[in-house]
């Protein structure tokens, strides 16, 4: 098993909630084999059993605020992610996840979170036109993070 995995968070099928699974999409074939990528609903136990074993987590999910313009990519240490207020269309915010994961001692040794601002979640498949050009750009920073060209915090 590999110790290090991308996480896309998010449903397909409504809008810009999409973006995890997208830039999965565009990391297929660009980093190592041995990276693990994680297609995720955000269900909180799930996430907890994908990245409890690994050595490094990236987290890529879509969150939706009145404060940052449509695809604007955030990259979140743990206290802006404490307080985040950006609204998810998961049951359980993706802070909680990772405050359960710390509370149970199963969070990996480095996490990083990226939040890409969606504009739209209504149902439907295509992303937002903001949030669709911020995918290949937030591949490409995990790719480089991943190869080490990119700086861990």
């Amino acid at each position: 098993m590999s110790n290090i995995c991308v996480i896309g968070i998010g449903n397909r099928w409504r809008g810009d909630d999409g973006v995890g699974p997208a830039v999965l999409e565009h990391l297929r074939g660009r980093v190592s084999p041995q990276v693990r990528l994680v297609d995720s609903d955000g269900e909180p136990t799930r996430l907890l059993a994908t990245w409890s074993q690994a050595e490094q987590a990236v987290v890529v999910d879509a969150v939706a605020t009145d404060t940052l313009p449509p695809g604007r990519i955030r990259r979140l240490d743990r206290a802006e992610l404490a307080q985040a207020r950006g609204g998810s269309s998961h049951a359980m915010p993706l802070r909680s996840a990772v405050d359960l994961a710390a509370a149970l001692n199963q969070r990996p040794r480095r996490l990083v979170i990226y939040a890409v601002v969606g504009a739209r979640f209504e149902p439907g498949r295509e992303l937002s036109p903001a949030v669709a050009e911020a995918v290949p750009v937030l591949a490409e920073e995990i790719v480089g993070l991943l190869a080490g060209t990119v700086p861990a915090s």
